[in-house]
């Protein structure tokens, strides 16, 4: 679903500059190192961050945009002007309905490579930091600043990539910084500039690349709910006596 790319660029984790890691081996039971992978997965690319960019004015725009590139959209537009807006506005939150259906399937994902590059301590010291109340703050104010971004990214008409999602991330961190105290910066800095936050921007780069080519695979579920409501708003709107509200 060539769309989706666009709901995704939010959702990249919060560490901001890439780096190399090499692969861990850790000797405890995979089962569970798996299960801390998915849950740190699911911390950093949460589904509210997701479905709000999915349901955002900047997205519905793009929606737009890209469907009058098809030319008998574009032609029911300049038969029934304002059409395709009001379709938009009556698919984004279904569409986002759909895909936090999807997102299982993608913090699975993410979590293999979080397995991978770290071992199970690693995880869950990870973990540990971002659900402590500074973890949690830099969380909630780097994806604020990075969905304020990627609203003007998407507006801008931005090509979607992982470079594209590392650069909102990295740009966002800078604009939070003066948001904490200097020992909440102490504390940050620590994590990020350590062998773990290395490899967790390790991981973060690699999992950008596949949020970006995860969204470009077919999603047969959200594409069958997204048609079906699209084709029923194009005939509310073009159905006599219809308002487009």
């Amino acid at each position: 679903m060539k769309a989706l790319p666009l709901l995704l660029v939010a959702a990249a984790a919060v560490m901001p500059q890439p780096a190399l890691a090499t692969p861990a081996t850790g000797a405890t039971e995979p089962s569970a190192q798996m299960a801390h992978a998915v849950e740190l997965a699911t911390l950093l690319n949460p589904e509210a961050q997701i479905t709000w960019m999915i349901k955002s004015d900047a997205y519905g725009a793009a929606l737009r945009t890209q469907m009058l590139t098809v030319p008998n959209l574009a032609q029911l537009e300049g038969q029934h002007p304002g059409v395709l807006a009001f379709v938009v506005r009556r698919v984004q939150p279904v569409m986002a309905d759909a895909m936090a259906k999807e997102l299982p399937a993608l913090w699975q994902r993410l979590g293999v490579i979080y397995a991978r590059l770290m071992t199970d301590a690693e995880l869950q010291a990870a973990l540990t930091f971002f659900k402590s109340p500074v973890g949690t703050k830099m969380r909630l104010v780097i994806g604020a600043n990075a969905a304020t971004l990627t609203n003007k990214s998407v507006a801008r008409g931005d090509k979607i990539s992982d470079k594209n999602m590392m650069a909102i991330m990295g740009q966002a961190g800078v604009a939070s910084f003066d948001s904490f105290s200097p020992d909440e910066r102490k504390e940050i800095i620590a994590i990020v500039t350590s062998p773990l936050g290395k490899k967790l921007q390790a991981a973060n780069t690699e999992g950008a690349a596949m949020m970006v080519s995860w969204a470009n695979e077919p999603h047969p579920a959200v594409e069958d709910v997204v048609g079906k409501a699209a084709a029923a708003a194009m005939v509310e709107f073009i159905k006599p006596g219809t308002t487009s509200s």
